[in-house]
């Protein structure tokens, strides 16, 4: 379900897969976190962060991977620690925190601020190493001003406890990505609600699209 429901929305100069032997740095909170993966409606009504329950984190999932091939898998979740550098490829990792029904509206679509900070200080630390970016999200973010300075995106949406094997299958080539964006991605939040029918239909990624 996971592999299945991952839709791939950018791969500049075809960064994906990635080789299995490379030194990687998973960072952002999501990339480390079973309850920001499986969203609301998981074990309690609106979720929380945490070790809510069994799985295998995006982290778990990629370093499972990469050691047994040779290469290394870092973690980095903000500002406490210093930020890895001898690395190959960074995948940042952008959470919504967990919601349900109404408790999750937004009038802004927009990406946390502490996923923010963590895009400002990969920019800054890292300058040149190929970004691949996951977003986690029950529905599309805001990320139109982020976007040009990442050679991958990922839509994975709420993959739930097992999106550590099931997205590094994707990420490392062993599975094939089939999905493909079940409503339109906005440009911006002034464009919602958008349709793929509306006369000035102008979306960041169209109905049904995938890279």
């Amino acid at each position: 379900m996971v592999q299945k429901s991952a839709v791939l929305l950018r791969n500049k100069d075809k960064v994906l897969p990635l080789p299995k032997n490379l030194r990687v740095l998973v960072i952002g909170e999501g990339g480390n976190d079973i309850g920001l993966q499986c969203g609301g409606w998981t074990i309690t009504w609106q979720g929380e962060k945490g070790s809510i329950t069994k799985g295998t984190t995006i982290y778990e999932g990629i370093k499972e991977v990469v050691e047994a091939n040779g290469g290394a898998a870092h973690y980095w979740k903000n500002g406490i620690l210093p930020m890895p550098t001898n690395v190959d490829v960074a995948v940042l990792v952008l959470a919504e925190d967990p919601y349900a029904e109404g408790k999750g509206d937004t009038k802004t679509m927009a990406l946390r601020s502490s996923d923010v900070e963590t895009i400002n200080a990969l920019k800054k630390k890292l300058p040149n190493i190929p970004v691949v970016a996951i977003t986690i999200s029950g529905r599309p973010v805001i990320i139109t001003d982020y976007i040009n300075d990442w050679h991958a995106l990922i839509a994975a949406f709420v993959p739930g406890t097992e999106a550590g094997h099931g997205l590094a299958d994707l990420l490392f080539g062993d599975v094939p990505f089939t999905g493909r964006l079940a409503r339109s991605w906005p440009k911006e939040v002034s464009q919602e609600p958008i349709n793929y029918d509306d006369p000035s239909y102008d979306p960041l990624y169209a109905f049904g699209y995938h890279a």
